[in-house]
């Protein structure tokens, strides 16, 4: 009766990843717009709680960057929730500069959720990064809920920081997104993660790999093609972890611009 049980919820999870996989943007279509562009995703378990989404809005692209409340099966019911209220937010109601999705999305998270500030209610949730990124004028608009983007250019890496407070903590009251525009010349390259790259347990005192380590990582790949940066990233995560469990849902997004 187990081995029946568990088969039958590994098939159904089975089938939920090529649900989550089909809403996911092609690649192919984003290196049709950038010069070069790789996406490491590995989920901790057959699902993920972490998403990208992407779009082409008139003359910019929008690009977005997730890490929902939860990995597994709730961190993918959470992702397909913020996946629905992009679309709605971007594509139909034309709201395209990254810090009004973002209170617009912080708005949806909280009605679709009613949470509504009962005593040990759940706090479900994402921290995310948007990208609107303006080609012909070498121009990236930039918002973030708990993320940071990564800028490395000629003089070196720079990291832009987001907003300390999540999207869907209701009991934030007075959250203020902010845009932060960066100029960028060709060649540079921008980087969008979760955090689960960083929080990843590992290495000879078994402790997390952490920000410092994922920036200077960054500056030793950031001249190789796409694949071969997703392939260093991947064996070093790997490395790194040794025999150790994935620490969590791991997404990185490089963008050659």
């Amino acid at each position: 009766i187990i081995l029946a049980k568990n088969k039958d919820i590994q098939d159904s999870i089975n089938y939920a990843q090529k649900i989550q996989d089909a809403i996911l943007p092609d690649v192919r279509e984003l290196r049709n717009n950038l010069r070069d562009v790789f996406i490491l995703y590995k989920p901790r378990e057959v699902v993920s709680g972490d998403f990208y989404w992407y779009t082409q809005v008139n003359d910019a692209m929008i690009m977005v960057a997730a890490d929902c409340t939860g990995h597994g099966v709730p961190g993918a019911l959470m992702s397909m929730i913020g996946n629905a209220l992009l679309r709605e937010i971007i594509l139909l109601n034309g709201i395209t500069e990254p810090d009004k999705i973002l209170y617009a999305l912080d708005e949806g998270i909280i009605s679709t959720l009613n949470q509504g500030g009962v005593e040990k209610e759940r706090k479900d949730g994402m921290a995310i990064s948007i990208c609107k990124i303006h080609t012909h004028k070498k121009q990236i608009t930039f918002a973030s809920s708990q993320q940071s983007l990564i800028h490395i250019n000629k003089e070196g890496a720079h990291e832009i920081k987001g907003e300390f407070f999540s999207i869907g903590d209701y009991e934030v009251t007075d959250k203020k997104f902010e845009n932060h525009v960066i100029h960028y010349a060709p060649e540079d390259m921008i980087y969008l993660f979760s955090d689960g790259y960083l929080d990843q347990f590992g290495g000879p005192e078994n402790r997390k790999f952490m920000k410092k380590r994922f920036i200077d990582l960054l500056n030793e790949i950031k001249h190789l093609e796409g694949s071969f940066q997703k392939a260093a990233l991947e064996k070093n995560l790997l490395s790194w972890k040794g025999d150790k469990n994935q620490t969590d849902d791991v997404m990185v997004i490089g963008l050659r611009l």
